[in-house]
Parts: structure tokens; C-alpha cells; sequence
């Protein structure tokens, strides 16, 4: 092959006896992948399973004994309960903060190293079982001595752990048997292993095992365990069958594809991994500084506030009702500042105890995607499972919470692009979902509980507004609104009624407002204050049939100023409830309201829509004949 064709390959011989004992030279090509076809960064990513299952007892006391091994030699209880003792101030210091990143990466690497000790993966179409296992092990013992016998070369060492893990004790007696009584004990190997495949009562045994170990960690009675997983099973099989009847088999596919819009007009399908992340990114960035052009990030309100506002002046005199917006503020911006006072009866909330921790954990579900870190949910449920675990998890997430601080491992996010319409894969038409990380995700929920709880409390939420809130449903909501049009016909009132879905609802709420909406109903300033920052500084991965890119944009990327809480955030229905609750009031005020009078109280309530999260239908009456 001439060199001048191909600069970039090149070849040779190899030494004699190099490869194999030969007289002959093997010859060798380097050709560069990308020639043929097959670019590193190109290649599909398979996601990875999870070691740590957090429904076996077994392997939970197996990740926490390692974790707990792990953090004790690196000091990790003693150095943290050193730093809550140190902390005495509202803020963190410098050393503080190394302290806490340097504490955090410690943990984060005993988590991951503890998972690697939980199990090995057992993965086929066969229901698996320890026994299946062995049965496996037992048909390449004897197909090893067999080759042994052949005079093919294979270890003793191989040849006595295969026997260990078969069941079996590796003599030298067996190497000396007849080769053809080997072959009869390779075939009784084989008859056995499909007989097992074949028994269905094989897995019952083994789950058997595993059942009553759940019972005596949880104190739950075995008739009921046996239950949810023969419930969960049954659902499992026949969404199954139901997909395949369908069609409908890949329900989730990575994204492998992307079309974006061109300065042309016409459109570019992006499918290699470096496309497709730009992309995605691009995508990114247009979504959440699309609200820049609003009043808060204009003069005046922007030099006032600046952009979260919570450590200002200003930002205390809007919560106590004392703020006077200048002359030049936007009206509507005005309307909204003056509905933020916080009532008298309203307090911030107080950090969460320990068994409030526990209990926020053992509801969550192991399932749950986040983490770019690699940190998942089962970490932290397994975890609240040991006290001291428990306590240390907990002692890490409230320093944030309570400082105000945001940790470096919480700025970096994962955006995951699903498709609202199936086969549509134009990115401005795709749902980007924001990963967090799982214990900074379980602070938000958290924080909007609290809030929330005191919003019931005081009757603080928009009678309209049925989402995020307990003991309110959407099928009440549909009914309240067939009530409505029933009773404007019986009354013969002129009414209008506009059904609208908020554009990307989640993606355009200011940061600011966010802050002033949630300190109302009593969320604590370092809280919100934290939570904002994570958001504000978030550096955006994205996630692609590739894996999950190294590249990443934010704010100081994109140049401008961002807005949106993310979904996918723990907190985001709460922080819609409370920021749809003032505009409800608002608009009852200017007059955009229908009336309905109670046939037998006499009661008159006054209603400005019906809504459940951002799906609003907004209403107005007249006066009837």
C-alpha cells in the first residue's frame, strides 16, 4: 500500500515468535478509526446497572458495612462533627468551605467504592438464582477437565475456583479419571442446568430466602412481602405483554438523534456525539435566559434586587410590606411586589431533625434518575437504613441548607431530552428534564413541604390553584368546572372560559420571584438562598446515547443571566403553587373573575379559574337577565 494514499495508516512486521512460536513474521496495521467508521466519541453508551439493590437487606448491610468501614478510615464522622462545631457564623468561611468539598469528595468516593462490594450482576433471560449459578459453574468445571485431559493447557487455580463456586472439591484424583466418564459428567452437568431452567419453582425458593431476611430486618409479616412482589411482578409481565401487542417495546430511547433549525430556514439532523451535545446545549441556553427581557432584569429593579435579591435590603421591605417601587418600575411589577407581604402570622420554618430525614428517604423511590455524579437515591435510602449513616448524610445536607452554601458536586446538572411527541426530533419540541443531585434534590423537597404545610396552615393558596397540594385532585378540579358551566346556563350568565397550558411554565420564572414567593410562606432565607444558588451557577450537562457529556455551558457560556427552576427539581410544584398564588389574587382585584352564589348559604365565592400546576382554564361572568 503506497504511503502516499494513506498518510495517516501505517504498518509492519512484527519480531519472530512474537504472537505465537512460529518461523513466520505476523504482519500488523494501525488504520485510525475514524477511517473506518468507528470514532471513540462516537460510541453508544449502555447504562450501567446498579450494584446496590435496596429491597435485599442483605446486600443494604453489605454497602453500609463497607461505607461505614470506608468513612471511619478516612476520618470522615470525626472531621464533620469538627466542622459543625466550628461553624458559628450565618455564612461560611473560606477554610470552611475547602473543608466541606473536601469532606463531600470523601464521601462521595466511599459511596461509590461501597457499591462495588454489594453483588455481582446475574443478567440473561432466565429468572436467576444462586443454584442456576452453580449449575453453570459445574458444566465449565467439567468441560475444564475435559480440556485438561485433552492436553490442552488450562490452570489448576482456574480449575479449583470453578469447582468452588460449583459446589464441587477439586481433587487430583478427577484428572485422572477416564475421558469418557468426564463426558458423562459434562452431560449430567448440562441435564441439570436445564432442569433447573425449566423449574418454576426454583425462583420461589430463592426469594423464599431472600423474604425472610426482609423479615427480619423490617419486622414486616411474610404473606405481605410475598404479596407486593407477586403484585409487582404480574404488572411488570403484563405491561410487558401489553407493549409487545403494541408495538411499543422501546418506550425509552436514548436520544440518537436531533434536528435543528438553520439561519437558512431549512433544517440539520445532528447524530454524532459532538452535534448532538452542541445542540443540546444550544437548546439549553435559548430555554432558560428566554425570560432576560422581563422587568426584574431591567432598570430599576435589577440594580435594586439584583438577581436573586435575598441578601438585600430591598428584598426584607417587600416581605414586611414596606417597599416603594420607584416611579419608573413596570405597573404590573409593582402589583406583584405589593402581594408578596409576608403575613404576621407566618414563621420560617426550622431544619428538619433526624427522624423527619429518615423518613423523607425511606419514602423516596430507588428508581428515580439523577446524579451526574453517579450518587444515586439507593445510596442515601440504604444509608437511613444505619443511625450513624443516617446522622452523617444528614449533618452534610443541612450545612448547605443552613448557610446558605452550594456545593461544588450540587452545580453540576444533567439535562435529559425526552420527546413530547413520539418521532419528533426537533429540539426546540423536546422536554428537557434537569437531573439534580439526589441529596440536594432531597432539600428541595423538603423545603417545600415546609413552606407548603405553612401555606395550608394560614390559608395562604389561591382557592383556584389545585395542584401540588394534599387532598386535591385533578378529577375534582374537571368537576368544579362541569359544576361552573351548569350553573352559568341554569343562571343565564354571560360567562368566557380559556383553557391555556403556560409555555414553558418551569423554564420562565425568575429567580427573584421565586425567592420573595417561597421566604412569604415561610421558607428560611439560607435555604432558598442555597437552592437559588445551585440553580443560578448550575453547569449543564446533557445526556445523549453517547453517555453523559463531559462538556458543559452555564450562565458565563451563554452571557446572559438565567431564569427557570428546572424540572425536575424536588421543589417545583410547591414554588408554581406559591407563585401562581398571587396572580390569582390579582387578577380577582382588576375585576377578571366569575361569581357563584350558593343556592341554599347564600354564600357568594369569587373564582378567576381553574387550575391544576400551569394547565389553567381562566374564567369571567356577567351579570345575568
Amino acid at each position: 500500500m503506497s504511503p502516499d494514499l494513506l498518510p495517516s495508516i501505517k504498518g509492519g512486521y512484527l519480531a519472530f515468535e512474537t504472537v505465537i512460536p512460529s518461523d513466520h513474521r505476523a504482519l500488523w496495521i494501525d488504520v485510525p478509526s475514524i477511517l473506518l467508521g468507528l470514532d471513540e466519541t462516537s460510541h453508544i453508551r449502555r447504562p450501567k446497572a446498579r450494584r446496590l439493590q435496596c429491597q435485599d437487606p442483605r446486600i443494604v448491610k453489605k454497602y453500609v458495612n463497607h461505607l461505614s468501614q470506608t468513612l471511619d478510615e478516612m476520618h470522615a464522622f470525626q472531621r464533620l462533627a469538627i466542622l459543625r462545631s466550628e461553624i458559628h457564623q450565618t455564612r461560611l468561611t473560606r477554610a470552611q468551605q475547602q473543608e466541606y468539598e473536601e469532606l463531600d469528595r470523601t464521601a462521595t468516593f466511599a459511596r461509590l467504592s461501597a457499591e462495588k462490594h454489594c453483588r455481582k450482576f446475574k443478567m440473561g433471560q432466565v429468572p436467576w438464582t444462586p443454584d442456576l449459578t452453580r449449575k453453570i459453574y459445574r458444566i465449565l468445571y467439567w468441560k475444564g477437565v475435559a480440556s485438561r485431559a485433552q492436553g490442552h493447557r488450562i490452570g489448576t487455580s482456574v480449575l479449583r475456583s470453578r469447582a468452588r463456586k460449583a459446589g464441587l472439591q477439586h481433587t487430583l484424583e478427577v484428572l485422572q479419571l477416564p475421558i469418557e466418564t468426564i463426558k458423562n459428567n459434562i452431560a449430567k452437568a448440562i441435564r441439570q442446568y436445564r432442569h433447573i431452567k425449566q423449574d418454576s419453582d426454583r425462583r420461589d425458593t430463592w426469594l423464599g430466602q431472600m423474604i425472610a431476611a426482609q423479615v427480619q430486618a423490617t419486622g414486616q409479616t411474610p404473606k405481605h412481602l410475598w404479596q407486593q412482589i407477586r403484585t409487582r411482578e404480574r404488572i411488570q409481565l403484563t405491561a410487558k405483554q401489553v407493549k409487545t401487542a403494541l408495538g411499543k417495546v422501546i418506550t425509552h430511547r436514548p436520544l440518537a438523534i436531533v434536528s435543528e433549525p438553520e439561519s437558512t430556514g431549512s433544517r440539520r439532523e445532528c447524530t454524532t456525539r459532538q452535534a448532538l451535545e452542541q445542540a443540546c446545549l444550544a437548546e439549553a441556553g435559548h430555554r432558560f435566559t428566554q425570560a432576560n427581557t422581563t422587568p426584574c432584569f431591567q432598570t430599576p429593579i435589577w440594580e435594586i434586587f439584583g438577581e436573586l435579591g435575598v441578601n438585600r435590603k430591598a428584598f426584607d421591605q417587600v416581605l414586611a410590606g414596606t417597599f416603594e417601587p420607584p416611579p419608573t418600575c413596570d405597573q404590573f411589577t409593582k402589583k406583584v411586589l405589593a402581594h408578596l407581604k409576608r403575613p404576621e402570622t407566618v414563621r420560617p420554618t426550622k431544619e428538619p431533625q433526624l427522624a423527619e430525614y429518615i423518613y423523607g428517604w425511606k419514602k423516596a423511590r430507588e428508581e428515580t434518575s439523577s446524579s451526574y455524579s453517579n450518587v444515586h437515591f439507593g445510596h442515601y435510602i440504604a444509608g437511613s437504613q444505619d443511625e450513624r449513616i443516617a446522622h452523617f448524610n444528614a449533618g452534610m445536607a443541612m450545612i448547605p441548607a443552613s448557610m446558605g452554601y452550594s456545593p461544588n458536586r450540587w452545580r453540576h446538572g444533567l439535562n435529559v431530552m425526552l420527546e413530547k411527541a413520539p418521532g419528533n426530533f426537533e429540539v426546540e419540541r423536546l422536554r428537557i428534564i434537569l437531573l439534580f443531585e439526589a441529596d440536594c434534590n432531597q432539600n428541595n423537597k423538603w423545603l417545600g413541604r415546609a413552606f407548603m404545610k405553612e401555606a395550608e396552615l394560614w390559608d395562604l393558596l389561591a382557592v383556584e390553584q389545585y395542584g401540588s397540594r394534599c387532598h386535591k385532585d385533578a378529577i375534582t378540579q374537571c368537576l368544579n368546572k362541569r359544576l361552573w358551566y351548569d350553573y352559568i346556563r341554569s343562571t343565564r350568565q354571560p360567562a368566557a372560559l380559556c383553557s391555556n397550558d403556560t409555555k414553558s411554565c418551569y423554564d420562565q420564572i425568575v429567580l427573584l420571584i421565586t425567592a420573595l414567593c417561597m421566604c412569604r410562606l415561610g421558607a428560611p432565607k439560607p435555604s432558598v438562598l442555597s437552592m437559588l444558588t445551585t440553580i443560578r451557577d448550575m453547569r449543564h450537562h446533557t445526556r445523549t446515547v453517547h453517555g453523559d457529556s463531559m462538556r458543559f455551558e452555564s450562565w458565563r457560556t451563554w452571557g446572559q443571566p438565567v431564569a427557570g427552576i428546572g424540572q425536575g427539581n424536588g421543589v417545583g410544584p410547591a414554588i408554581w403553587a406559591a407563585v401562581s398564588s398571587p396572580l390569582f389574587t390579582i387578577m380577582k382585584e382588576d375585576g377578571f373573575l366569575a361569581k357563584v352564589i350558593c343556592a341554599m348559604s347564600f354564600n357568594e365565592i369569587s373564582i378567576s379559574g381553574f387550575a391544576f400546576v400551569d394547565d389553567t382554564d381562566l374564567c369571567v361572568s356577567g351579570h345575568s337577565d
